[in-house]
């Protein structure tokens, strides 16, 4: 038995045994043999990208395919540090604009802080002037 090969295929078909054998173009004691014991290995691929999301089953995504880091689609090929670099560039552009848009107010804070302090400091010079 198979969990992770029967977790993806419920995430995929949920326990719709029929549409599975119908996409699968199996029988539908084929599907139940697979779920409630080893699938190919293949099966098991596809199952586990599907499950994740990697490929919808609609257009355009029916002409891309993956080759190991690549994903190769009609207009050309995405590896797969062009996608975690634009990732990690999206996340920068959304911290970096949260902090554009909070410049106001963090200049306001800043500007508080520095006169908290040069109070402070004039308090205790101050307060040492009194005591020597």
């Amino acid at each position: 038995m198979d969990h992770d090969f029967q977790l993806n295929f419920v995430t995929v078909f949920g326990f719709n045994y029929d549409k599975a054998a119908t996409f699968f173009e199996v029988h539908r004691r084929t599907i139940l043999r697979w779920y409630h014991g080893s699938p190919p290995r293949l099966v098991k691929r596809f199952m586990s990208v599907m499950a994740r999301g990697y490929l919808p089953e609609y257009s355009p995504f029916n002409d891309w395919r993956i080759v190991g880091t690549d994903i190769y689609m009609p207009n050309g090929k995405v590896s797969a540090i062009d996608v975690e670099y634009a990732r990690s560039y999206k996340m920068n552009a959304r911290m970096l604009e949260a902090r554009f848009r909070n410049r106001d107010r963090n200049a306001r804070e800043l500007l508080e802080s520095v006169e908290r302090i040069l109070g402070e400091s004039e308090k205790l010079s101050f307060a040492l002037r009194r005591v020597v």
